[in-house]
């Protein structure tokens, strides 16, 4: 009789349990649709004063004016060095397309040049990176927190895709169908929003 009441008691937990984690999954996706619908359309402003490093170009400075960019914004609490490798599956999106004249823009919203620039050193990344000394990309825009929502596609300063696709291979290909979708618009004002 004592092990049934125990089994039962164990049975009841789990079952809590499984609400739980059901209702914070239903809330998280809740929470993802709502930023998303907030989000896309919204005009995200670059700052001009940004630092470019790992490049000897300095006319890599006018990306930040390109009417497309592919954007990921790399805060100093989520500067990981998996983070940083993995920059090259973002970079990737933009190559696909080579008609397109994207570009790919890495903004670091830190005070710490010296680390960020030894990690690239360290895994030999070529990729041409912003610093945002004064933080102004967060001061400007609402940037979450969340690391899934500091990738954007902008068209003309405005976000048609956001979330990072580096682990999600639905939302890689809806960046390059959008970044292609870019390249075949020869004529008239651009409308990346017209399916």
């Amino acid at each position: 009789m004592l092990k049934y009441r125990f089994t039962q008691k164990v049975f009841l937990l789990c079952c809590m349990l499984a609400l739980l984690v059901i209702m914070s999954c239903n809330n998280s996706e809740n929470n993802t649709e709502n930023y998303l619908r907030k989000i896309i359309g919204k005009k995200i402003v670059l700052p001009e004063d940004l630092l470019l490093f790992n490049s000897v170009d300095t006319s890599y400075y006018n990306a930040i004016y390109a009417p497309c960019k592919l954007v990921t914004i790399i805060d100093s609490a989520s500067c990981s060095e998996c983070r940083i490798k993995s920059l090259y599956v973002l970079k990737s999106i933009v190559d696909k397309d080579k008609t397109s004249k994207s570009r790919f823009i890495v903004i670091f919203d830190t005070k710490d040049i010296y680390n960020t620039e030894q990690i690239f050193e360290k895994y030999k990344i070529k990729i041409p990176f912003f610093i945002d000394l004064k933080h102004n990309i967060s001061k400007m825009n609402e940037i979450p927190d969340k690391r899934t929502f500091q990738t954007f596609l902008l068209i003309d300063e405005k976000v048609i895709v956001a979330g990072d696709p580096t682990y999600n291979s639905t939302l890689y290909e809806l960046y390059i169908k959008q970044i292609k979708k870019l390249s075949e618009i020869k004529k008239g004002k651009l409308n990346i929003f017209d399916n």
